[in-house]
């Protein structure tokens, strides 16, 4: 299967992304229900209905950020794996200072070469990574490895809306579900999506409203009643975005093998 032209030279740029963002990749055992994006991935990960019985296959794992929510929130195993030593490193780093190395195992892997039987893995992950492989070619490889009663995830941003530092293979929700069905799944379910503005203004409108005493009190709420109203509005413009000027740019499928 062809990653990239240069598969080496990539994972170099790679290996060079994640020692430069080594700290911010690094959770340093912070608990992962706290983050926006971290609820915003959980409630993707629920359509996947993970049991404690489940071995997950997180492809590009990066810093192990799928793999590690999953494991903690469903008490699955997980298996990542990277073509980025540095990040397959650091994956495992935040696994440790989770407490969740049992449940988790990180590989460095080329997808061509993928080190698994056929049918292994009862669900299968693929998070903002989908851009950097030739899709079709790791589709097909994917299905093999789902047990027939499994399930497939995908998460990504469409074509043109990164630059990669690798060779891009961006696809759109619509190419991605013809590619899928190609490649012998059958999709279930797709969405688009984005990070949730409204709660970040809903937190902090909470936290105005809590510590705002005395004869400030009035314009605390004030302020607060402000906040909530932008938060409407950016829930309906993120809305619009997502779904008509973005054409969907961040977007979930979930499919089934097929047969």
């Amino acid at each position: 299967m062809e990653v990239t032209p240069d598969v080496e030279r990539v994972r170099q740029q790679w290996d060079e992304q994640y020692r430069r963002f080594d700290a911010s990749s690094r959770t340093g055992g912070r608990p992962l229900s706290n983050s926006i994006l971290a609820q915003t991935y959980a409630r993707l990960f629920r359509r996947l209905a993970v049991t404690r019985d489940d071995l997950v296959l997180d492809v590009g794992c990066g810093n192990g950020f799928s793999s590690n929510l999953l494991t903690h929130r469903y008490g699955c195993r997980a298996v990542g794996f990277d073509i980025a030593v540095e990040g397959v490193r650091i994956a495992a780093a935040n696994a440790s200072a989770l407490g969740l190395s049992q449940r988790t195992l990180f590989l460095v892997a080329d997808a061509r070469t993928l080190p698994f039987r056929e049918g292994a893995f009862t669900r299968i992950v693929v998070c903002q990574a989908l851009g950097f492989f030739q899709s079709q070619p790791l589709l097909r490889a994917l299905r093999g490895l789902l047990a027939p009663s499994g399930a497939l995830l995908v998460t990504d941003v469409a074509r043109g809306w990164y630059a990669s530092v690798a060779t891009s293979h961006q696809v759109t929700l619509q190419e991605l579900c013809e590619q899928l069905s190609l490649a012998g799944f059958r999709v279930t379910a797709t969405g688009t999506f984005g990070l949730p503005l409204w709660r970040l203004i809903v937190r902090v409108s909470y936290a105005v409203l809590t510590r705002v005493r005395g004869p400030h009190g009035r314009i605390g709420r004030s302020v607060v009643g402000g906040m909530l109203r932008l938060a409407y509005w950016c829930t309906a413009a993120e809305q619009w975005m997502l779904g008509r000027v973005c054409n969907g740019s961040h977007f979930w499928v979930l499919a089934v093998r097929d047969g």
